[in-house]
Formats: C-alpha cells, structure tokens, sequence
C-alpha cells in the first residue's frame, strides 16, 4: 500500500510500501539494480516505533547533493501510530548503504490522538545533503480534524537524520468540511476523501525551500505555495497560481534542474467533473504560468468505487525543461493513472 519511489545516484532504483500482518503495519522495500526489469526480495526499512503498532504514508528521497557529505544516503518519512491509535508521532528512517541497514529516528513530540494529529509527511535533501521533513497538524474537535485549521511544521537535519531541529510551523491552513464522512475532511460537491500535505521541495542551486499546501479559508479549495531562503526559518507571502473559482485538490510540487517550480493539481471544473492543471515558475516563485495538461474532464463519481474513493495523491517531477505529472483520471470509467508533460521555455 502507499508507494513510494527513490532513486540513488548510482542508478539504483527503490520502492517502498506499507505492509500489514495481524494488525501491525512496517515499512518494507525491494531494490533494482537495472531500472526495474528485476528486483530484490522484499525486505523491511522500518519497524513500528510503537510496540505492536502501525506505519503509514510513508515517503522517501535520496540524497543527490553534489556538495552533501553523504551522496546516495536513502531517506524515509512515516507516521507512526500505537496499537490502538491513540497516539502517533513522525519518524524518518535513514540509510547510508544502499538499503542494508536502517536507523529511524522520531522526528517530533509524540501526539495524543484525542487533541490533535500528526499525518502527511513528505521530505526534501538540499544540495548540501540537509534533509527537512515537513508534515501537517491538525486539531481532533469531535472526532475528526475535517473543518479545522491545522498547522504545517518543518524540522530539518544536518547529520544525516540522526538528530533533528524543533518543529517550526510554516503556516497554517483551513482544512475542508466532513460531508462524505471522511476523518480529514472532503472535496467540496463529492464524496472524495482529501489529504493535505505540506508537500516540499529544494532548489539545489540556491537552497530556497517551496512548500504547496491547500487552504479553505475562503470556501474555495485553492493551492498555495510559500517560500523559505533561511533554511525554513522564515516563510513568504502565500502566493495562489490558480485563482480563486474553483476547487483544487491532491496538489504536488516539484523543483527542477535550473530552478523552475512545478505545482499541479485536480482542478473542479463544474458539479463533479475534473481536469487537471499545472502551473510553472521560471522566476523562482514570483509568477506563475498555468496550463490545462488533462485532454479529457473527469468525473469523481467513475472512480470504480461508487464515487466515493479516487485516491489520496497526486505527483510531478521535471527532466529538464519538462514537468512530468500523474494524477487520478476517470476517462475510462474508473480511476487510473495518467501521466501527461508540460514543456517549459
């Protein structure tokens, strides 16, 4: 369940997903040294924190600095729960040899469950091999965190994970309203769950850190980004490439080889039906250009699972001038992944 993909700077390819026995869910991985035409046997990464407890949403990077003391050093996030999910914390697990051993490390305070919760991590490396960690949280009022406003955090490490700074909150952000009985709140008109994460990215060339968020603070979805140049320490002004008139949802960013900032997202389109856009920077955040990539609208109510499932993310990465971007699309009748590229100047 959940996976999540890294590649070393040696070629080698690694997929990570959730594994679930008798209640007790790991971290497990295999490896690929020929670009995935084999793999190794499964093996474990990480291990409940908790005795007899449960990981989830993992997500892992490789450490690609050109200037960082550990090239090639494999990175996972999770969050961890107890047995009885009562209380959870976040972790990132590392490695320094290509997956052989593992060392994990919890990130922040642990988080009783029946206050507030810590979900939806996701991790950057920086070019000098720092490694941040941002995740969300958000207050249990009622039995759920839907129609909150939850906090973003970041953390980072200098030592490769073996110790990690005080959280420092990035912004805060309005979560949608419970109307399909979904913990985190809905998309607005359907009955689609929606997670919220503080996705991250770095720019190598100039340690700037981006962060892209949803906030329904206005009752319209809308993704922002925010942008760090002290290492996450201060944060900028909030800045919308979609506008304001309708929903976006399972948004994700990415930071390319010159600098170009990627951000793409699910974009309601009218009553259920969806496309998806994506929006470029050339000028390290300060305007974006925006691009419909999805040739054909979608509809949430042909997920395959009676409208009520579509999946929890999306995704983009660049090669070179291209942003690549998958996302949920329903052309067919149920949810698959497509895949589409938006070429930059």
């Amino acid at each position: 369940m959940d996976p999540a993909v890294a590649y070393d700077m040696s070629g080698n390819s690694y997929i990570f997903g959730i594994q679930e026995s008798g209640g007790v869910g790991r971290i497990v991985y295999q490896k690929s040294t020929n670009n995935g035409s084999t793999w190794s046997a499964t093996a474990t990464a990480i291990l409940p924190l908790f005795a007899s407890g449960f990981t989830d949403k993992e997500w892992a990077e490789s450490d690609h600095g050109t200037a960082s003391p550990r090239p090639g050093a494999l990175y996972v996030s999770v969050t961890q729960f107890n047995s009885n999910f009562s209380q959870d914390a976040i972790s990132v697990s590392h490695s320094y040899d290509g997956g052989a051993t593992w060392s994990t490390v919890q990130v922040d305070p642990t988080q009783n469950l029946s206050s507030q919760v810590d979900q939806f991590s996701d991790l950057a490396v920086a070019n000098d091999g720092t490694v941040y960690v941002t995740w969300m949280r958000c207050p249990n009022v009622g039995g759920l965190c839907a129609n909150t406003t939850a906090k973003m955090l970041i953390s980072k490490s200098t030592d490769g994970g073996v110790t990690w700074s005080a959280e420092k909150q990035i912004t805060t952000a309005k979560l949608t309203a419970n109307t399909c009985g979904a913990f985190y709140g809905c998309v607005p008109g359907t009955q689609e769950r929606v997670s919220n994460i503080p996705v991250v990215d770095v720019d190598h060339a100039t340690g700037a850190l981006y962060v892209a968020y949803y906030d329904d603070s206005s009752a319209i979805m809308r993704v922002f980004v925010r942008k760090s140049t002290d290492g996450g320490a201060t944060w900028g002004s909030p800045k919308s490439m979609f506008g304001g008139m309708h929903h976006q949802w399972l948004h994700w960013l990415s930071i390319g080889p010159s600098g170009q900032v990627g951000v793409s997202t699910n974009f309601i389109k009218t009553g259920t039906q969806y496309v998806t856009k994506a929006a470029f920077s050339l000028d390290g955040g300060a305007t974006y250009t925006k691009k419909k990539t999805s040739t054909v609208a979608s509809n949430t109510t042909s997920d395959g699972f009676g409208g009520g499932f579509i999946g929890d993310y999306t995704g983009n990465i660049w090669t070179g001038t291209t942003l690549h971007q998958s996302w949920p699309d329903t052309r067919t009748g149920v949810s698959a992944d497509e895949t589409g590229g938006l070429l930059t100047p």
